[in-house]
């Protein structure tokens, strides 16, 4: 995907569809990105869920706040008796 030249984001020509599987469980993430440029024009928006970048480190998806917009969020805390760990789910 093409990157802007004049801020290191996303340029792609029309929106682009994209999904990843998170995790073992093989939960599926859709999510678009957006050219960078022209989100950018509009000056009274502060957040996008749809504004995408490249990122270092190949085994990972930092898919960012927006992309929990509109979305409930759950929180599992931790029982030692048990093993279980904390988790976040959506």
């Amino acid at each position: 995907m093409p990157v802007c030249t004049n801020n290191g984001f996303y340029c792609p020509t029309a929106v682009t569809a994209e999904n990843a599987i998170l995790g073992s469980s093989n939960v599926a993430a859709d999510f678009a990105i957006a050219n960078a440029a022209s989100l950018f024009t509009n000056t009274s928006l502060t957040a996008f869920n749809n504004l995408g970048g490249p990122n270092p480190d190949l085994l990972s998806l930092d898919l960012g706040l927006p992309f929990f917009f509109g979305k409930k969020i759950y929180i599992g805390f931790a029982n030692p008796s048990t093993g279980t760990t904390p988790y976040f789910a959506y």
